[in-house]
């Protein structure tokens, strides 16, 4: 049977090995990357990019924006209705989640689910996401608009 310690150290070893995996996943992307420069320079332009931001989110890991369709839900937005209605907002809110500095924070807000605006202080996406919530709300409830009267339409004509 194995000790408490033993099986600490086993943990931690694992924790250490898998680090070490993704670590170095993440440097032979990078060396292909900078093996191709012309076809960086060319897929960073198709993703509306420079090669530096391709560069930079091709070093981060695949989940990097796994957060962003939890923000999305807790705010009531649909991730498939914003593909297909905003798709190049919904890419940009990809890229900002993916290189966030605020991963961590942005979890624990989440987590509480509580319906806090902190998390309004530290996201980069944080206007795009007000005003997609905006726009969702404007078309879920349009302003009353008075209907046209003769005379409206009298001052209209000039």
């Amino acid at each position: 049977m194995l000790s408490v310690n033993q099986a600490k150290q086993r943990t931690l070893g694992a924790m250490l090995a898998e680090w070490w995996r993704t670590w170095r996943q993440q440097r032979t992307a990078l060396a292909e990357l900078e093996n191709c420069s012309s076809e960086v320079k060319r897929v960073a332009h198709d993703l509306a990019l420079t090669p530096g931001e391709l560069r930079v989110i091709a070093a981060k890991r695949p989940d990097a924006a796994d957060l962003l369709p939890h923000r999305l839900a807790a705010l009531d937005l649909d991730p498939r209705t914003l593909a297909v209605t905003e798709g190049v907002v919904l890419r940009d809110l990809q890229r900002l989640c993916t290189i966030c500095e605020s991963k961590g924070r942005c979890a624990r807000d989440l987590a509480d689910d509580t319906l806090s605006s902190d998390w309004r202080d530290y996201c980069p996406n944080a206007e795009t996401l007000k005003s997609l919530v905006n726009e969702t709300e404007e078309k879920k409830h349009p302003p009353f608009r008075q209907p046209a009267t003769a005379w409206t339409r009298l001052q209209a004509m000039g």
